[in-house]
């Protein structure tokens, strides 16, 4: 089911339409100008241009974060209904011949088997087992049957019938197609809501060398073994949608797209630490690489937060989310490929770990953490040193935890846009990730490629 341009514009100022259907039929507009599982493709810069701009109304004017994220979600949906699942095939003329022919032979046979079940056939004809096997059978057939009527509901309720039915929009013989979506597909969960956690420093301090762990990494891999610690999964919470929307709401301020050749790319935190003019005295970091810096960035947050006396809702997003990138880095390293170099976060990975274990043998795990909040550390682990000298430069900053929470949120931008196209499209068919979401959220900002983004500008307020 395809719909054109100029039908879309035509339907969009409808004054009939229903806010969720509009909703639909915006999603299905984007997702046919921008074709994020198309490889290789450019959209128009014109059409992008249009898009950019009414999706930037729809944040800052109408100001819902939820809205936003539906949106994404409803793309996500329509994108999985056209690669994956076979719910186009009822809007076709042949399947829908072929659905009427199903339904047509089982209500048939069915009426024949009851009928023969209230006029059994007279002897000698019928069998001696005729009166336990036809009741057998009808309710077998019964069941079918509402299988089918649930299996033809759950297509009609799909996004992709809401755009079928805009084709042939404003008859009303689409309305009760339009009345069922409103009363079940906007109060289900349409993709992946929840995200996976796991604790790298819970999981240097648990995991031992047990032959159980030992067996399970050389026959299932490293990523199975790793996946027996993670945490529970989390609910994604609206105050980490929000904080993701207004960190690249701000950053679409003072970035611009670059024509020419001479192109400058920012590196992981050198937005959120040029933002807060702090760009020289954290150059250090901003210059080592993604995967040495995301693990540094992780032992840190938990090394400040044993220091802070208030948890508030900006640092439990931010836990969630360095939680989450731990995740994807360790559980989920095969299927979403953007680490590049897996060897350097093993590496930070063992340099955390001989830290923790020669710290355990004289104090707590908490104790482990006060060291680094120490002015003075005496340590020939490099990865360690880096650690102790960010938390150090970290202490002194009242702000600390909004610069901590936008570099979390830079990093979840990095790996999302970083990670093939492919394999964001086929991690749908496992029920999708929050990471997908940020994939294509930052397509509708115009960010098809982190490197491809640049000319950063200083704020005239840094706070």
């Amino acid at each position: 089911v395809e719909l054109d341009q100029s039908t879309i514009s035509k339907i969009s100022n409808a004054r009939a339409l229903r806010p969720n259907g509009k909703l639909v039929l915006q999603a299905y507009s984007y997702l046919h100008i921008l074709k994020p599982y198309a490889l290789n493709y450019e959209p128009g810069r014109s059409e992008l241009g249009k898009l950019v701009k009414e999706f930037h109304e729809l944040v800052v004017e109408r100001g819902s974060v939820h809205n936003t994220f539906k949106l994404i979600e409803i793309e996500l949906g329509l994108m999985y209904d056209m690669l994956f699942s076979k719910v186009g095939t009822i809007f076709t003329l042949w399947g829908s011949i072929l659905r009427f022919i199903s339904l047509s032979c089982i209500v048939l046979v069915l009426t024949w088997l009851v009928s023969m079940l209230k006029n059994p056939p007279k002897p000698p004809t019928p069998p001696t087992n005729l009166h336990i096997d036809l009741p057998i059978t009808i309710t077998l057939l019964v069941g079918l049957l509402l299988s089918e009527i649930v299996g033809v509901l759950e297509q009609l309720r799909a996004d992709c019938a809401i755009v079928w039915a805009f084709k042939h929009y404003p008859s009303k013989l689409v309305t009760p197609i339009f009345d069922l979506h409103d009363l079940t597909s906007f109060k289900s969960i349409r993709v992946y809501e929840l995200m996976g956690q796991f604790s790298l420093l819970n999981f240097c301090i648990k995991k031992k060398s047990k032959m159980f762990n030992d067996i399970v990494e050389h026959f299932c891999g490293r990523e199975k073994m790793w996946a027996r610690f993670s945490l529970p999964l989390s609910p994604i919470h609206p105050s980490l949608k929000e904080l993701i929307i207004n960190q690249l709401q701000q950053k679409m301020k003072h970035i611009s797209e670059v024509e020419t050749s001479q192109v400058s790319t920012m590196k992981i935190s050198e937005w959120t630490l040029g933002s807060y003019v702090y760009l020289n005295e954290f150059k250090w970091i901003i210059d080592l690489e993604f995967e040495e810096s995301i693990v540094i960035w992780l032992v840190c947050y938990h090394s400040e937060l044993k220091g802070s006396r208030l948890v508030t809702d900006e640092i439990e997003a931010t836990k969630t989310l360095s939680y989450y990138m731990m995740y994807l880095l360790f559980i989920c390293h095969s299927s979403l490929l953007f680490c590049s170099n897996n060897d350097k976060v093993m590496q930070a990975y063992t340099n955390v770990k001989k830290f923790l274990e020669s710290s355990e043998s004289t104090s707590s795990k908490v104790g482990s953490y006060k060291l680094l909040l120490q002015k003075e550390l005496d340590s020939n682990n490099m990865t360690i040193n880096n650690i102790h000298k960010l938390v150090c430069s970290l202490m002194e900053k009242e702000n600390k935890w909004k610069i901590m929470s936008y570099v979390w949120v830079e990093m979840l931008c990095y790996a999302a846009s970083h990670c093939p196209a492919k394999n964001h499209v086929l991690e749908l068919r496992r029920g999708g990730q929050f990471v997908t979401h940020v994939w294509l959220l930052l397509m509708h900002f115009g960010i098809r490629k982190m490197s491809k983004v640049i000319t950063f500008q200083q704020p005239t307020d840094p706070n």
